[in-house]
């Protein structure tokens, strides 16, 4: 039987591949393009993503005055139901930050094109984008002035956040976008802190879309009616902050107990 010589058993034991492949890493970490930091980037927006709906929620509950035990348990659903409101202000967002380089980029295209159909297509396209833009800065400035209030603009601060970011990670490398993302976290951390009835806003907006909350109802028990501003509708219980009275009722949920929801809650300015 052969023996293996000296070289073949080293290149066995070290494999030059491995060899490779640490130089690639390497290679990738001092570029900052490579996988190690969009790994990082992800544990930590998974953190982020994980933590942050109990944070917002937190900062709901104190602006209110309640505090919701059972929700411990229903972690879950609490995730569910802000990443429902999260997912329109990301669209809103991108929408919102992404427009603004659609028009360069086809503006620049158009100067390109020879032929008259592509021009007017093009034409159009640029139109249609200039109007969506200046309507949604006519809504934005509309709602301020009827609402001046701080809790209106976090939404919207936070949207174009998300959509900045969006287009970091489209085309940025994976060390700008580590830092953009360290950068959109301390700031998201940071907002609530400043502004706590924008927080809260921020999440009623998830709220409203499951009728778990900001929604101005009337709650039937079997001691009579109750109408006020539906502040949290948890599994076990029916946080209403009653109108007439000017107190605030928590009502177990049963079978007799009925709830209909009347509008959307009214923010005064």
């Amino acid at each position: 039987m052969r023996g293996l010589s000296p070289q073949n058993t080293l290149g066995i034991i070290y494999m030059p591949w491995l060899s490779d492949l640490g130089d690639k890493i390497s290679d990738a970490i001092k570029s900052g393009n490579g996988i190690v930091f969009r790994v990082v980037a992800f544990l930590v927006s998974g953190f982020f993503f994980a933590t942050y709906p109990f944070y917002l929620f937190g900062f709901y509950m104190a602006n209110h005055g309640f505090y919701a035990y059972e929700m411990l348990d229903n972690l879950l659903s609490l995730r569910i139901l802000f990443f429902a409101g999260f997912l329109l202000l990301a669209i809103v967002g991108a929408f919102l930050v992404f427009s603004v380089p659609a028009v360069v980029i086809s503006y620049r295209e158009l100067r390109k094109e020879a032929s008259h159909t592509g021009r007017a297509l093009m034409i159009a396209q640029i139109a249609l984008s200039i109007l969506l833009n200046v309507a949604l800065l006519v809504a934005f400035l509309y709602g301020c002035i009827n609402n001046p209030t701080p809790a209106f603009v976090a939404p919207i601060l936070v949207a174009v956040t998300l959509g900045v970011l969006f287009m970091v990670i489209a085309f940025c490398r994976g060390r700008t976008y580590f830092a953009t993302l360290s950068v959109v976290i301390v700031f998201a951390f940071l907002l609530p802190m400043a502004n706590t009835a924008g927080a809260a806003r921020l999440f009623e907006i998830s709220l409203q879309h499951f009728n778990l909350g900001g929604i101005y109802s009337e709650v039937t028990t079997p001691d009579g009616a109750l109408q006020g501003n539906l502040i949290f509708l948890s599994p076990t219980h029916v946080y209403l902050q009653v109108e007439s009275k000017n107190r605030f009722a928590i009502i177990p949920r049963k079978d007799d107990v009925v709830i209909n929801f009347v509008r959307f809650t009214k923010h005064d300015p």
